[in-house]
């Protein structure tokens, strides 16, 4: 895969004596390359250096119109900062001050004429390898940079605050969320231990335990709730989760911290239970105190609760009621049509009123109004509440009206 790669490489060779750029073409072709330019005139290296970019230069030192330490200070003008461009000088200029300053101006290797072609081949080769695993380091670079702007990009939409803690757990990041909620800067945040965070605000026994002594263990740790007094925002109740992440070899793990304030869901979930509570207390009330007997029972029919009212029309006591099955509140022979009877009425979406026996505790009938209603329990479970109103009193209260009007008419 390199050595093709290295083929491919585009070499641009600079000496003024059209002798030499055949020897060192020919050892190119030899060897497979197929990429190169050459010249003899050092004043057109701009053009060409722009129009091959090449990825190494072979060079003269000793040459008309530009000589090689000028041309190599016009070509790092051309070379993108932090990049790695090799420069091979093959000169005939023995002395060792040419060489220190070839070195020292932009060269990376240095033979002297008349070069050996294989050591030339050797060298060339090396600086292609050197260059292919910089442009290989450059790219991987380049990709975890784009990579490490995705993820701070990503951490940066989490609308909960972030922070990432090192094996320290010292803080090496956070997202704009938990500085905006907790009214810090980067700077008094990133290096520092998340105990000392805030002048201490975060030196909770709980998230203590949490980092030190369960994560450690489980590696994760999710919705564990924290209620804390924090000097900038007041008390809050939060809700810790937490990642060990692994990185790439060699790098060491990272925490990632997830923080969710729960304290207004909190307030209005107790507002809500206290509202119901006192809802529950004013509806048992209103039950117990109601003037007709009402009875409540599950989906099997079996008897759950009934009112006082009931209590007094049955004759039956709590513990005579409670968990038994309603049938035997029928007579007898009664009992099949009566409950055939309830299921039809309840199956409507508007349920009827009908009328029906009951059986009281001392073995007497009373004829009731029968109105069921489905409604449902605390738990969300279906239940049916019935009110079960003695049709006698309402025929003694219609008589009551009835001698009421007549009365009425005799005096007008």
């Amino acid at each position: 895969m390199i050595d093709s790669t290295l083929k491919n490489a585009k070499i641009l060779i600079v000496d003024d004596l059209q002798a030499n750029l055949d020897v060192l073409t020919g050892l190119l072709t030899a060897r497979g390359f197929t990429n190169y330019s050459t010249t003899t005139d050092a004043r057109q290296v701009f053009r060409l250096f722009d129009e091959l970019k090449p990825d190494l230069l072979l060079l003269d030192l000793i040459m008309p119109h530009f000589n090689g330490f000028e041309v190599m200070k016009q070509v790092q003008s051309l070379i993108p900062a932090n990049t790695y461009f090799p420069i091979l000088v093959l000169t005939a200029d023995i002395t060792a001050e040419s060489k220190q300053k070839a070195l020292s101006s932009g060269a990376s290797d240095f033979l002297t004429k008349p070069f050996d072609l294989i050591e030339v081949d050797l060298r060339i080769n090396n600086l292609l390898k050197v260059r292919y695993y910089y442009q290989q380091l450059e790219n991987q670079n380049q990709i975890l940079d784009e990579a490490s702007k995705f993820a701070e990009n990503l951490i940066n939409t989490i609308h909960e605050p972030l922070i990432a803690l090192d094996k320290e757990l010292r803080v090496v990041k956070a997202n704009l969320s938990f500085y905006n909620f907790f009214k810090v800067s980067p700077v008094e945040t990133i290096g520092t231990l998340i105990y000392e965070l805030g002048n201490g605000q975060w030196n909770i026994p709980k998230l203590r335990e949490l980092l030190e002594t369960i994560l450690p263990e489980k590696t994760t740790f999710d919705n564990y709730e924290v209620e804390h007094d924090f000097t900038t925002i007041g008390k809050r109740i939060m809700l810790l989760s937490a990642r060990q992440i692994e990185r790439a070899p060699g790098k060491e793990k990272i925490i990632l911290l997830t923080i969710a304030d729960i304290t207004q869901k909190k307030f209005t979930e107790e507002s809500f239970w206290e509202t119901s509570r006192m809802n529950d207390e004013y509806l048992d009330n209103l039950f117990e105190q109601a003037q007709v007997p009402i009875i409540v029972l599950d989906d099997s029919w079996i008897i759950k609760r009934f009112n006082s009212a009931f209590e007094k029309m049955s004759g039956y006591g709590e513990n005579e009621l409670r968990d038994k099955e309603i049938d035997f509140l029928f007579p007898k022979n009664k009992i099949d049509s009566t409950l055939e009877l309830i299921n039809n009425t309840r199956s409507n979406k508007k349920p009827e009123v009908i009328e029906i026996d009951i059986l009281t505790k001392d073995k007497k009938i009373r004829r009731v109004l029968w109105n069921s209603a489905n409604i449902f329990d605390k738990e969300g479970k279906n239940i049916v509440a019935t009110i079960a109103y003695e049709i006698i009193k309402r025929k003694r209260a219609e008589g009551l009206l009835d001698e009421s009007e007549e009365r009425y008419r005799m005096l007008h």
